[in-house]
C-alpha cells in the first residue's frame, strides 16, 4: 500500500491531503521559477477571498521556509518576498517521485548579498498574467454552472 492509497471510504487522510497540496504548490512555484504570496494564493486557494488567499499563502510559505523546503527572497519592486524551491525542497520532491531543481543558486550573490537576475521583472509579469488569467477563469467557472473550461 502506497502513502497516497485511500482508506476504505475512498478518502485521503488529512496528512495525505496536506502533502498532496504541498506537492501541488511546490510544483507551481517550480514551474513558474518563483511566485509572490499573492500569486501563490490565487493558484493554491482560488475559492477564498483575496485576503484569505494571501493569509493562506503566507502561512504556507512561512511553514515551508521553516522546514527548509522553500527560500524567501526579497524583491521590493514585485511586492516584497518571493518564494523559490530550495535544494532541500527539491530532494523532498524527489522522494515523492518528482524531479525538480532547487533554486539555491538562482539570482546574483555579491558579498553574501542576494539580488535577482536581470530578467526577474519579465518573469514577474508572466507570472502575474498567468495567475490573473487563472483567477478570471476560476471566477467565471464558479459563477456560472454552464461555463465550460
Amino acid at each position: 500500500m502506497s502513502y497516497f492509497d485511500v482508506d476504505n471510504h475512498g478518502q485521503l487522510t488529512g496528512k495525505q491531503e496536506q502533502e498532496q497540496n504541498r506537492i501541488r504548490l511546490f510544483l507551481a512555484i517550480y514551474n513558474h521559477k518563483w511566485l509572490t504570496a499573492k500569486q501563490l494564493g490565487v493558484i493554491g486557494w482560488p475559492k477564498q477571498n483575496k485576503d484569505a488567499r494571501r493569509v493562506s499563502a503566507f502561512r504556507f510559505i512561512k511553514t515551508a521556509i521553516a522546514d527548509g523546503l522553500l527560500l524567501d527572497r526579497k524583491i521590493e519592486k514585485v511586492g516584497g518576498t518571493i518564494a523559490v524551491l530550495s535544494h532541500k525542497g527539491a530532494l523532498w520532491m524527489l522522494e515523492r517521485g518528482y524531479r525538480v531543481i532547487g533554486a539555491d543558486k538562482w539570482g546574483n550573490f555579491e558579498s553574501a548579498n542576494w539580488s535577482p537576475p536581470s530578467n526577474y521583472f519579465h518573469d514577474f509579469m508572466i507570472n502575474e498574467f498567468l495567475t490573473v488569467e487563472l483567477f478570471l477563469v476560476a471566477e467565471r467557472h464558479m459563477n456560472s454552472e454552464s461555463y465550460l473550461l
